[in-house]
């Protein structure tokens, strides 16, 4: 009776917006029922929650479906080679291995970050991308330009997500974003601080905004990183040598030719992605106190995090081949072979963390200076060790700089003539040397038996004498 005696109102005396909230209180009043919200029944992202979980168990059996041959290899890395080969990957697989390797371990507590370093055109970010496309996209962000700020304030979830950035020079330097990253990089996940103005004080305020993560950090860059995203990230080398310019050549060649083979199928790699995804995470390393224990006792400082990214890619391996690893309270438990991968593939980026400043490009443009009967110019180097004078410049630029090579020649554009300065050359051999018998040469000695009685992995540690 009320609603009758509503609408019988006049008009005039009533206006639209009233008869709306007057209608409003009459179905409210009246005792009926009133029709839910859709947020409140769906959630955001419009889908009742047991319809989610149903989908996600369905999608999962799917991804399981399609990944089962993948799931079921023994050797994965050996699988994502041949797919990248087929693909059109031409040049050395081991850093494109470990570029897949560190976008797998966004699924960890503490994904890997890599730096990949090499003379301009060597194809850093075409190993990069070959390894990105047996990855959802989903999982990616990849930041190729543009302002920096754009990664502070996009909406995008980094949670078990890769960011990379195409090129070191995107890197903010100085900037809020730059010390978002450089969070990102320590402590995988992106933290800044930014000042506000609080509009009912009229006073400016700093505030700590916080992506969680747990995110990894992937680079290039035709130098070394600056300071402290140096020690933050694990350098990766890409060879930029005449066999992989051949070899790109010829995979160009073939391909305008159409003379190669049928594309792989894509699809399996990306389920096997997603099925890793929705499953177990948590990876036990046995040997990890027994690994911690063969590091010499005196170090350099950065080893803290680089033998982090040692743990981390051990755990990665053994999170792809899961389906052959043995389980302890629903953990993943790693395997010493796991190590023995993760060894082959973070060799050179040790070697370069080790001997930062002789690598061993450098050590071998020095010897041939050293014997040449007359001084060298960058072009006879170029020639003798069968690069491009690019290069050459590249690697003659940090033995300048410490003065272990001589450049006499004083007219600027003309060209060089190269000595070496024996006694510096000699002892920061002597120094790279003794740092490498230090680290890398003390994982190569540990010896792995299986006790088939009792299924277990029994570890001998052998340290090599420092002698």
């Amino acid at each position: 009776m009320v609603g009758a005696a509503t609408d019988s109102m006049p008009r005039s005396r009533v206006g639209p917006h009233r008869r709306k909230k007057a209608r409003g209180r009459l179905r409210g009043a009246g005792g009926g029922r009133t029709r839910p919200s859709s947020q409140s029944v769906r959630g955001r992202s419009g889908t009742p929650p047991f319809v989610r979980a149903g989908a996600r168990g369905e999608g999962a059996a799917a991804a399981e479906d399609d990944a089962r041959e993948l799931l079921d290899a023994p050797d994965v890395l050996a699988q994502v080679a041949e797919a990248m080969r087929t693909n059109g990957y031409a040049g050395d697989l081991m850093p494109a291995k470990l570029a897949y390797v560190a976008l797998t371990s966004r699924l960890l507590e503490r994904p890997m970050n890599l730096a990949f370093v090499a003379e301009a055109a060597a194809g850093k970010n075409w190993t990069v991308n070959a390894a990105r496309a047996l990855v959802p996209p989903e999982d990616v962000y990849v930041f190729s330009a543009g302002s920096p700020r754009a990664l502070l304030y996009t909406d995008k979830d980094f949670r078990n997500r890769v960011v990379i950035f195409t090129d070191a020079d995107c890197i903010p330097n100085n900037t809020a974003a730059a010390s978002a990253v450089r969070a990102l990089a320590e402590g995988n996940a992106l933290s800044y601080e930014v000042t506000t103005l609080d509009r009912h004080t009229g006073q400016f305020a700093t505030q700590t905004r916080t992506k969680p993560g747990p995110t990894g950090l992937i680079t290039t860059s035709t130098r070394p990183l600056r300071p402290p995203l140096d020690t933050r990230l694990l350098r990766v080398p890409v060879v930029g040598n005449e066999e992989a310019t051949r070899a790109v050549l010829l995979r160009k060649g073939q391909e305008v030719a159409g003379e190669t083979p049928p594309a792989r199928d894509l699809r399996p790699f990306l389920a096997f992605q997603r099925w890793l995804r929705d499953g177990a995470h948590r990876v036990i390393v046995p040997f990890g106190e027994m690994l911690a224990a063969a590091m010499p006792s005196t170090f350099d400082m950065r080893t803290r995090r680089d033998f982090i990214q040692l743990l981390s890619c051990v755990q990665t391996l053994a999170l792809l081949r899961q389906r052959h690893r043995e389980r302890r309270d629903g953990a993943i438990v790693a395997s010493f072979d796991d190590y023995r991968v993760a060894r082959d593939l973070l060799q050179m980026s040790f070697y370069f963390a080790a001997a930062e400043d002789l690598t061993p490009a450098i050590w071998q443009t020095v010897q041939a200076i050293a014997r040449a009967k007359e001084p060298p110019s960058e072009a006879d180097l170029a020639r003798e060790l069968r690069v491009t004078r690019q290069a050459i410049w590249g690697r003659l630029r940090k033995p300048l700089e410490k003065r272990w090579v001589v450049n006499d020649e004083p007219v600027p554009g003309r060209p060089a003539r190269l000595r070496p300065a024996t006694q510096r050359i000699k002892r920061s051999r002597s120094s790279s040397s003794r740092l490498l018998r230090n680290w890398v040469l003390p994982l190569t000695t540990w010896l792995c038996k299986m006790d088939a009685s009792s299924s277990k992995t029994m570890l001998l540690v052998r340290f090599r004498s420092n002698k």
